[in-house]
């Protein structure tokens, strides 16, 4: 239950920031518009920026378990590349909602944690530890991007740009 009453929050949260800035917006109406009492926003959060924290690594979370059970492409390689492009399309408010709010620092923070979780980075060099982060904040740039352009470039001519060695 916990689980459904931090998710049922986090996607109201997401939809009133589509018409107020999180400031506007008041714990009785986001907890009104998830279906939970004041009292469950109080239990798990302790601010809305919270809110937007965990929902961040709960998207992490089924992307990995996606991953795990349905892509059998290389990390980096180009269908890695337009699997991770095309789940997290149906993710475009979320980022659009952090990005406006000024938090779209947690989603570059969990991109790279994501990286650091790659087999082999602990292991790498100071040079190539760094080459990750220079990648994740360039994913992180052009999905914003993206994003904000309604998807306008399709996600196989994206992917080839990214792509390209």
């Amino acid at each position: 239950m916990a689980q459904n009453a931090k998710k049922y929050l986090a996607e109201a949260l997401i939809l009133l920031m589509k018409d107020k800035s999180m400031d506007e917006i008041r714990i009785s109406e986001l907890t009104k518009r998830a279906g939970v009492s004041r009292m469950s926003y109080y239990r798990y959060f302790s601010d809305k920026p919270e809110i937007l924290e965990y929902y961040m690594h709960y998207i992490f979370g089924l992307f990995t378990q996606w991953e795990a059970e349905n892509s059998q492409a290389v990390f980096g390689s180009r269908q890695h590349i337009r699997d991770s492009l095309e789940f997290f399309r149906q993710y475009g408010d979320f980022a659009r909602c952090i990005y406006n709010s000024g938090s779209d620092g947690i989603m570059l923070k969990t991109i790279n944690t994501y990286m650091e979780s790659q087999p082999g980075f602990r292991k790498n060099t100071p040079a190539k530890r760094y080459t990750l982060y220079y990648y994740a904040g360039a994913l992180y740039n052009c999905y914003i991007q993206w994003v904000l352009e309604d998807f306008r470039t399709p996600v196989d001519k994206l992917t080839n740009i990214l792509y390209k060695k």
